[in-house]
């Protein structure tokens, strides 16, 4: 499908930045970037975002696998950062079909190139949701800090309240409970949110409780990832559980790998060791069969 609107940014040397809007599965516009080697990339890494955040918050993440030769593309999805849709109201079906979607766009663009979802948080969930059900496509899933279970789960009471809200009133938006705070340890260059108008801290009744479905799909349906995985989560998470995440883990296929790291919170991207993560991460995927 073609680009309604482009422009290009050359990084000397290395690779080159570029964003347009490409149309959603309902015709609205939504944000992709890209950031394309100069040599002829190698593999391409899909980028998908949490809820409330957008792709350009991973400029450096896909700036760094860039320059090692791997494309890296990603967009906002429905209702987040540059793309159209409602802020906090997006559905979870909505934004499945948003990786799809771009999963489209990353075969049609570079169909001989392997290709190897990132998802971050609700990203993690999607991607891992995605595996279970789409996986012939790709070679590989890397998912960091990922949205099975929250740390603080609901108690029983919230959620026999909830379901009736749900059912009342699905599109009832609630403010996220966490903190810049809680996201990384880097105040200084990582939590710049406050200032970031693109970013939302809302979600709705339907897309919460699709979520809370979804991760109990996910490790019911583990089984079903049968390609190489890498699972990463901070120890010190206070959003998403790294137990859930480690428990996924068990019983996976013997090319699932898990790495905790020890101290981190929520955005593994973000924290001060971004550049030890990177490496790993680069490192996991440069032992992959098929990357050269």
């Amino acid at each position: 499908m073609e680009a309604l609107k482009f422009k290009e940014n050359i990084i000397p040397a290395k690779s080159y930045f570029s964003e347009e809007y490409v149309n959603g599965f309902d015709k609205k516009l939504l944000h992709l970037e890209s950031w394309i080697p100069v040599c002829n990339p190698r593999a391409v890494i899909l980028i998908i975002h949490s809820i409330g955040d957008h792709i350009n918050r991973y400029k450096h993440l896909a700036q760094y696998f860039s320059d090692y030769g791997i494309a890296v593309i990603g967009m906002d999805m429905h209702g987040h950062g540059k793309s159209q849709g409602k802020k906090g109201k997006s559905k979870y079906q909505h934004l499945f079909l948003d990786v799809k979607r771009l999963t489209d766009i990353a075969n049609l663009r570079y169909p001989n190139l392997p290709k190897i979802v990132y998802g971050h948080g609700m990203g993690g969930n999607l991607a891992l949701t995605y595996a279970t059900m789409n996986n012939s496509n790709l070679m590989a899933i890397i998912s960091s800090s990922p949205w099975i279970r929250i740390v603080n789960n609901y108690s029983t009471f919230f959620m026999s309240v909830f379901k009736i809200i749900m059912w009342i009133y699905p599109s009832f938006t609630v403010k996220n409970r966490f903190s810049n705070s809680d996201l990384n340890n880097d105040f200084e260059n990582g939590n710049g949110n406050k200032k970031d108008p693109l970013l939302h801290r809302f979600i709705s009744a339907r897309l919460l409780s699709s979520v809370y479905k979804s991760g109990e799909y996910i490790l019911h349906n583990k089984h079903k990832v049968n390609m190489p995985l890498l699972l990463m989560h901070g120890s010190n998470d206070r959003i998403a559980s790294w137990h859930a995440t480690a428990d996924f883990a068990k019983y996976t296929s013997p090319y699932t790998s898990l790495k905790i790291w020890k101290g981190a919170l929520h955005e593994l991207h973000n924290e001060y060791e971004k550049d030890e993560i990177f490496e790993f991460v680069l490192h996991w995927i440069e032992q992959l069969p098929g990357i050269y």
